[in-house]
């Protein structure tokens, strides 16, 4: 256990620089704004609820940016074999650098979130138990969208395809609520398929604890009309149920990860 906690002291340490935490701020700010309007233009909802869902946008981009670096790097630095020769397992050194590289990450969420709940929460805009649960599932996401750009990182070893690869499987998960058009036409049991669609996507328990509905919506990016979803009688999927197919997520993630650069060795 010490060692763990050494080598993620270390990590967080050699991260938490004021400048690099400005620069990442700045960034992430710019990267909300820039969603979230983007978001206001598809008419998705009032600005206050879109905020949230901008909010899990910067996310799902950038958690998996941040660590899509990880194993590539090691390799690099030709320490991955030290490292993997350690006491500790190779899914806890994974775990560990998971932690130390989403820190600008936690930083920002922690900043949207207090930002919510003065401005938001204590207006009585949001109740402040829906804002609580929509971070809590944020940083779930976080680090199970980290714990993916460390597989992808493990199976590519190079940045870019790892990003690449991180980014193609999100926006199967984010737009599979449009994919599974055809899949019904195939035959396929329409329940079923829209329910494994909605517990899949990261936005759904999102609009859930928001009461929005976004598969009603006739304008903007309209929805309705590009998903089969509104046609059918359908519900949200609870918000705690699909938080823990993530936190299974992310220990597969890590776990074949390590799978894969033992394999390396």
């Amino acid at each position: 256990m010490s060692t763990s906690l050494f080598l993620l002291n270390r990590e967080i340490k050699n991260r938490l620089k004021l400048k690099r935490i400005i620069v990442a701020l700045i960034l992430q700010g710019f990267f909300l704004f820039l969603i979230f309007i983007l978001m206001l233009t598809a008419k998705l909802g009032n600005p206050v609820r879109v905020f949230f869902l901008a909010e899990t946008g910067l996310v799902l981009l950038a958690a998996p940016l941040m660590t899509s670096n990880v194993v590539s790097s090691e390799f690099r630095k030709i320490n991955a074999e030290q490292l993997f020769t350690s006491p500790l397992k190779p899914s806890k050194i994974l775990l560990v650098k998971l932690i130390g590289v989403e820190i600008y990450n936690l930083i920002f969420l922690i900043l949207c979130f207090t930002i919510s709940l003065i401005f938001i929460g204590f207006q009585h805009e949001v109740p402040v138990l829906s804002i609580v649960k929509v971070h809590l599932i944020l940083l779930i996401y976080m680090y199970a969208c980290g714990a993916l750009g460390i597989l992808c990182s493990a199976i590519c070893k190079n940045f870019l395809y790892a990003v690449e690869m991180a980014y193609v499987i999100l926006a199967i998960l984010i737009s599979d609520v449009v994919l599974i058009r055809p899949i019904i036409r195939w035959g396929f049991k329409a329940s079923s398929t829209i329910s494994l669609a909605l517990h899949a996507n990261p936005f759904t328990p999102i609009c859930a604890i928001l009461e929005l509905d976004i598969f009603r919506t006739q304008g903007g990016i309209n929805l309705y009309n590009l998903s089969p979803i509104a046609s059918y009688g359908y519900s949200f999927p609870a918000w705690y149920l699909v938080s823990l197919w993530y936190i299974l997520g992310l220990g597969g993630c890590l776990m074949m990860s390590s799978f894969i650069m033992k394999l390396s060795y």
